[in-house]
């Protein structure tokens, strides 16, 4: 008999399976909230606490992103220590990503995300915008010298400077608080306040509040501190040999947070950039959470004539905003070839709301996520029956030593159908092979079903504020059931009575059985039994839901892994986010939102 080389790759997945089974298995716990030093100063080590879910012994090893920050084990390994070396780096926030790894263990490598903000926390400039009659905030967090020190003054009126302890015990940190007035007419008005006790915020802040009837641009920072980084950074990833599909775009909204419409006017790219980053304005339905209607960028990178490397740019939106321009960092991250595949273990997700430690069923779809996945430009699937191996490298994904489905693959990211054949009666073990290289396994737990409902996600750069609402169809006009401020085209709350079709992933096998990797059959119609129901209001354990079956749950005729939920509308509940779930009476869904009327 003929072994071939994908035949013994997969031996020896199933053999590293049996021997892992009394593996030892990592788990991590680490508050990766931000840390704050002053200029010049090197931070205190903090800890993160080493389990071993597993048997066997761990041995740990820790890499590091950056210089400034480092990871050393703590006998007898329970603990890791993180020193830093930042009394060199410059004011503002920096970041880094410690990596922990032990090739014979499970659930590795996992990371340890470092951020740290050097030096003062108070800019020195203040820079406030507003309509007539409303009332500007900023808040920042401040380092005082002793409990019940900071104090505050402001040379206005209608400047309002505040603080509170974050702690009732009245720790040194406090939270600082400027607001000014609603009662101030259009024009520009100048302020300051005067911090004093504090560590590193002694000094007098000037402030300009500019009460102006034109659109103001809010870049919707995702990140903490919002008011001190309040334009987030977009980031790419891109793999040697890079071909002729390796540009990537990402999309970017400003959201206005006056009455309006902005209107971008230019958008600059900075010379240094301009070989491999532009950008174009497109336009964005909806208010979003703002009051007028915004603006949208799409930002595209194209490193195919780039060598390995860290790449920095920037994007300026000129528009008729009161606060323009608004500008945008880019960094685009080349990647050498030769890094060998890794899954950053929890992030083995389904698609549908990407919560770690999840359970899923099989025929899911999951995405999971790491470095050296794939070498050279993404890939995305778009025939069926799906490949289980892709790329020059030949990546495959191994579940329980079965090749995975897949449905696109980078990078940093791979997206597969869990094969039905896979067991539910213990954790899956996926392992990534590319070039005949192994990954470390990582684990999923695993359910017969493992209902949940699609949801909108991120799809901007920097706005995940829609993220938990559901999509779906409805039948009457095509509309997504959400509130008419949502920035998606074709949008309105649903009625009493419209008939909405949701997708979901997760179902399990259906009546009619689907087949790993090929499209679930048309005829007859490929149910899942028991039938679903959608319920609104919260879920388990409130028991004042409002329940109503499903005219049709199961797979989607044509398309692989994924679900229809088709319900009509009910009486009696309405909002702009309506809570709701799926359940069978076994398995329950995590609640997504909608808008009825």
């Amino acid at each position: 008999m003929r072994i071939t080389r994908s035949g013994r790759v997969v031996a020896a997945a199933l053999a590293a399976t049996a021997c892992l089974a009394a593996a030892p298995r990592l788990r991590l716990a680490f508050d990766d909230d931000i840390l704050y030093v002053g200029l010049g100063q090197d931070l205190q080590p903090v800890f993160a606490v080493v389990s071993n879910y597993g048997d066997g012994q761990l041995n740990l090893t820790v890499t590091s992103s950056a210089p400034w920050v480092s990871g050393a084990v703590v006998p007898p390994g329970s603990a890791i220590a993180v020193t830093f070396q930042t009394a060199s780096l410059a004011a503002g926030l920096h970041t880094a990503v410690l990596t922990v790894s032990d090739p014979d263990a499970l659930d590795t490598p996992q990371t340890i995300p470092i951020s740290v903000w050097v030096g003062a926390t108070v800019p020195d400039q203040l820079n406030l915008y507003a309509a007539p009659g409303q009332s500007p905030s900023l808040n920042f967090l401040v380092d005082t010298v002793g409990p019940n020190s900071l104090a505050v003054a402001a040379n206005v009126d209608w400047l309002a400077v505040s603080f509170e302890y974050i702690s009732p015990l009245g720790t040194p940190w406090a939270t600082l608080y400027v607001e000014a007035s609603a009662g101030l007419g259009v024009g520009d008005h100048q302020g300051n306040f005067t911090l004093s006790n504090s560590l590193y915020d002694d000094k007098t802040v000037n402030v300009d509040f500019d009460v102006t009837t034109d659109p103001i641009a809010d870049a919707l920072a995702l990140t903490f501190p919002r008011d001190l980084v309040p334009n987030p950074r977009v980031t790419f990833t891109a793999s040697l040999p890079t071909g002729p599909n390796a540009a990537q775009t990402q999309f970017y909204r400003i959201q206005n947070d006056e009455p309006g419409q902005i209107v971008i006017s230019s958008i600059a790219i900075n010379p240094e950039a301009a070989a491999w980053l532009s950008a174009i304005p497109i336009a964005v339905p909806g208010s979003g959470f703002g009051i007028g209607s915004g603006a949208g960028v799409a930002i595209t990178t194209n490193p195919q004539s780039l060598p390995a490397g860290t790449y920095n740019g920037t994007v300026t939106v000129n528009s008729n905003a009161a606060n323009s321009p608004t500008v945008i960092p880019v960094q685009l991250n080349v990647m050498a070839q030769g890094t060998p595949p890794a899954v950053d273990w929890p992030r083995i997700l389904n698609i549908a709301n990407f919560i770690p430690q999840e359970a899923v069923a099989p025929g899911d779809i999951v995405a999971l996520f790491g470095v050296g996945l794939l070498e050279g430009d993404p890939i995305t699937i778009s025939t069926v029956p799906l490949p289980t191996q892709v790329g020059t490298g030949n990546t495959q994904v191994l579940v329980n030593g079965t090749p995975a489905p897949i449905f696109y693959a980078s990078y940093s990211q791979i997206n597969i159908q869990i094969p039905f054949e896979t067991s539910t009666a213990q954790d899956a073990q996926i392992q990534v092979v590319r070039n005949g290289i192994m990954s470390p396994i990582g684990t999923v737990p695993m359910a017969a079903q493992a209902p949940q409902i699609l949801q909108f996600g991120c799809p901007f750069a920097n706005d995940c504020d829609w993220n938990t609402y559901a999509i779906g169809i409805n039948a009457a006009d095509g509309s997504f059931p959400l509130p008419t401020s949502a920035p998606f085209p074709n949008c309105h709350p649903a009625k009493v009575g419209d008939t909405i079709t949701f997708y979901g992933v997760g179902l399990g096998q259906t009546t009619n059985p689907s087949t790993t990797g090929a499209p679930a059959p048309a005829s007859p119609l490929p149910t899942v039994d028991p039938n679903y129901r959608l319920c609104l209001g919260q879920g388990p354990p409130v028991t004042t839901s409002v329940c109503i079956p499903a005219s049709y749950s199961g797979a989607s005729p044509g398309s692989v892994g994924l679900y229809l939920i088709t319900v009509t509308i009910p009486p009696g509940v309405h909002g702009d986010a309506v809570n709701f779930y799926i359940t069978n009476g076994t398995y329950y869904s995590d609640p997504a939102y909608m808008a009825i009327q």
